[in-house]
């Protein structure tokens, strides 16, 4: 089974689609290694000069496979993210524009590969949650780099303190999002968005992106902190009271 797939909506943009509907879109070993080798294919096709990223059947993306990351030791758990972390780079440091385009629930891990992206628009419906407290976990995909930088950092601590989830409109006016379209529009509008962006000057996009991005090694000391982090967490009695309480469908009790 294909995980993503490739298609060339307009010219000189290309679409990454998740496709793993029965799990939302899950960011599974898989799906991280399928999703690399797609996005390296189209950043070195010099006939795609902006990428969109989205999901299947009416979701982006449900965040981190839960059902793999039982009985992880500190150090299983931040190789687990030192891998996912090549994903991670590589859009961060993409020298093309990037649109995510939102529909339904993006989660966790998926908000992180959105928020990667150099803008998001989302459907009415959408719903955007960073729950990682509720297994355990540290928010992680780069998210406490590209969260603060969207909303400001007073409004980046209350969202991620609360593991809240927003709606479309509440995420608009955060600043989480960029734009907020009707659902049957939001692939239109993202591809539009992408093919705007691919119209500009090559070298000028890409060095653009650059000094927007700063210093690499700031991107850099978040994404190790967050691997140690994350790697503590994975092997606390927390993280697994909150993975059972995910697949039982009940609130977790944390101790």
């Amino acid at each position: 089974m294909s995980l993503v797939k490739i298609d060339l909506p307009a010219d000189r943009v290309a679409r990454i689609t998740l496709t793993w509907p029965e799990r939302l879109n899950a960011l599974s070993a898989e799906m991280r290694e399928a999703l690399i080798d797609a996005t390296e294919e189209l950043l070195t096709d010099p006939d795609v000069r902006a990428i969109v990223i989205t999901g299947s059947e009416g979701n982006f993306c449900a965040g981190g496979d839960i059902s793999t990351m039982k009985d992880l030791d500190a150090e299983g758990g931040r190789s687990r993210m030192q891998a996912g972390h090549r994903l991670v780079r590589l859009l961060a440091y993409a020298d093309k524009p990037l649109i995510a385009a939102v529909e339904g629930y993006a989660m966790g891990g998926g908000v992180g590969l959105a928020l990667l992206c150099d803008s998001i628009v989302a459907g009415t419906s959408a719903r955007v949650g960073f729950p990682f407290f509720r297994v355990g976990l540290v928010p992680d995909y780069g998210i406490t780099f590209t969260l603060p930088r969207r909303v400001g950092a007073g409004r980046a601590r209350r969202i991620l303190l609360n593991a809240e989830t927003l709606t479309a409109d509440e995420a608009l006016s955060t600043g989480v999002v960029e734009e907020v379209v009707p659902d049957g529009e939001v692939q239109s509008r993202a591809v539009d968005l992408a093919a705007e962006m691919a119209r500009h000057p090559v070298a000028a996009v890409a060095l653009t992106k650059g000094l927007l991005n700063g210093a690499p090694g700031e991107l850099e000391t978040v994404l190790e902190k967050e691997a140690l982090s994350q790697g503590v967490c994975m092997s606390t009695d927390d993280h697994k009271e909150g993975t059972t309480a995910f697949r039982e469908k009940r609130e977790p009790n944390f101790r």
